[in-house]
């Protein structure tokens, strides 16, 4: 909700922000303050049922669609469709940054896996080879064997 909301609740934040910059221009001018300074980002976000930091996510994710509009498909789906909370689209958002124009190092887990398996089957040959190969030397030397 706090990622759908925001844009609504853009202006009146860039508000409360100059309002706080304002009372803090007047301040160091004069020692009397107001009191009301109107809605902080805080009561804003206590309006919408959300806590401030999650507020502020969805800042954060907004200002990154700003600056790369080819991101929004990708953020939304997360959000909308797989359900994602904004801390993990953050870090997503985050990881995406770390390692944009780097190569991805190709995984070698199946290759083990692989190799792990072919040794596994390795050792069972053997050990049925063994045994069949004790069962066959009983059977000769009880006689088994009437020619």
């Amino acid at each position: 909700m706090a990622y759908s909301a925001y844009p609504l609740l853009e202006p009146a934040v860039a508000e409360a922000r100059q309002r706080q910059l304002n009372a803090l221009r007047q301040s160091a001018d004069s020692a009397v303050h107001s009191v009301d300074y109107g809605k902080t980002a805080e009561e804003i976000a206590a309006s919408l049922g959300v806590s401030r930091s999650l507020f502020f996510y969805a800042q954060q994710i907004h200002n990154e669609i700003a600056k790369d509009p080819d991101l929004r498909p990708d953020i939304e789906e997360a959000i909308f469709i797989e359900g994602s909370g904004l801390g993990a689209v953050i870090a997503g958002l985050a990881g995406r940054k770390a390692t944009k124009g780097k190569e991805r190092p190709t995984s070698r887990q199946l290759d083990l896996f692989i190799s792990g398996w072919a040794s596994v089957a390795k050792l069972e040959r053997l050990r049925r080879s063994r045994t069949q190969g004790s069962r066959e030397a009983s059977h000769w030397s009880a006689g088994g064997a009437s020619g």
